[in-house]
């Protein structure tokens, strides 16, 4: 049996989109012919348990969770000095081998060197996910983005496979042996059901869901809703997941003009963290994503997995102009609205724009939308490339 070793520190299944990423990943693998094996952080309760054999599962995915523990003293020391090892202790537990492949996402220099050392001793073919190429800014002191580099530049590309979310990430690596594969974050269309809302008369919808380190500039988007006019406006309503109206004031407090203040917060919806399956409910709802970003490092190097996982739901992206996600595969007036610049002038103009749309044109997007998500983010379409880098022995 070939099996494929997902090593991650991401809150399986369901608890990131690092998770997602995880979890259709393995899909794709299972597809060329592996058995999938996350071992992560996470929770065995969100999944199946196989008496019989004692494994649990999630979606035809084995789950090994190695960081189990007793109480927060020893999750604090464990993290702190034995996760290093983990990993390897987990690939022990199952004798993994040379017919096996290990994948890890992660960016811990300890890890990573470990995972590395234990693959190159047993010739087993490892690969490295790379989904951010995060700036100093980030870091609390210099010795941690220090080791941050150390795995980004001197580590990760000793790995036989290097899989960067975009072309900004590919390119630091061009210069190395590993062989690269830029795979943006997969979806997967058949996992919920999906058909065309009908044309509603009510409020237009757009969401933002927010997902791990804000990359977004919540506050362009904030006045360009409470910048548009009061005709587009009393169409309007604005549903933000995993934030609060506190947060809303603290995005809205360098503007002078309370009357845009008051216009924005008033087009707010807020939803506290929401599991997975209630977010799905809540995109069928949706007509469109907005999605404001300035150009720079950690939005050039990322690719936000809001695009492919609202796409999949038929839902609209209003993105401004920055990345792979719009330069290859969101078009204006097709699928998605994209426009330049991430200024609130340029949201009031692009959010006008939509809600102007006819009906009829309405819903050719969200076709179009859907149909990107089939034909590009569906994990079955990158089968074929993925086993190029991970054939399986035997076949």
């Amino acid at each position: 049996m070939n099996r494929a070793f997902i090593c991650a520190k991401q809150n399986f299944p369901r608890g990131s989109a690092g998770a997602n990423y995880i979890q259709y990943l393995a899909l794709a693998l299972k597809e060329i012919g592996y058995y999938p094996i996350v071992i992560s952080s996470g929770m065995y309760s969100k999944c199946t348990l196989d008496e019989v054999n004692d494994k649990y599962f999630y979606q035809g995915i084995e789950f090994y969770n190695p960081f189990i523990f007793k109480g927060k003293v020893q999750k604090h020391i464990e993290f702190s000095h034995y996760d290093q090892v983990r990993f390897v202790q987990a690939l022990d537990h199952y004798s993994a081998d040379d017919t096996d492949v290990i994948i890890s996402y992660l960016m811990e220099e300890g890890p990573l060197k470990h995972i590395l050392k234990y693959a190159q001793k047993r010739k087993i073919n490892c690969a490295a996910c790379v989904v951010e190429w995060l700036p100093k800014s980030c870091f609390k002191n210099k010795r941690k983005y220090k080791s941050y580099m150390r795995s980004m530049t001197q580590i990760i590309p000793c790995y036989n496979v290097v899989l960067p979310i975009t072309r900004y990430i590919a390119d630091k690596y061009e210069d190395f042996p590993c062989r690269t594969l830029v795979l943006p974050i997969m979806t997967d269309v058949k996992e919920y059901d999906y058909a065309i809302p009908a044309t509603k008369q009510n409020k237009i919808k757009l969401i933002f869901p927010v997902n791990g380190v804000m990359k977004d500039s919540m506050a362009s988007m904030l006045l360009g809703l409470g910048g548009c006019s009061k005709e587009i406006r009393d169409r309007l309503e604005f549903h933000i997941t995993n934030y609060s109206m506190k947060k809303v004031e603290r995005d809205l407090a360098g503007c002078s003009n309370q009357e845009i203040v008051k216009n924005a917060k008033a087009l707010v919806v807020i939803h506290k963290w929401l599991e997975y399956s209630a977010l799905v409910n809540l995109y069928k709802e949706m007509d469109y994503l907005l999605l404001v970003r300035d150009t720079n490092q950690m939005t050039l190097a990322n690719f936000p997995s809001k695009v492919p996982e609202t796409m999949t739901h038929g839902v609209i992206p209003i993105a401004s102009r920055v990345g792979d996600y719009t330069d290859l595969y969101l078009r204006d007036r097709y699928n998605s609205i994209v426009f330049d610049g991430c200024s609130p002038e340029a949201c009031i103009k692009a959010i006008t724009r939509a809600v102007l749309l006819q009906p009829s044109e309405v819903e050719q997007m969200r076709m179009a939308a859907r149909r990107t998500a089939e034909e590009v983010f569906d994990y079955h379409n990158w089968v074929m490339k993925l086993s190029q880098l991970f054939p399986v022995q035997g076949k």
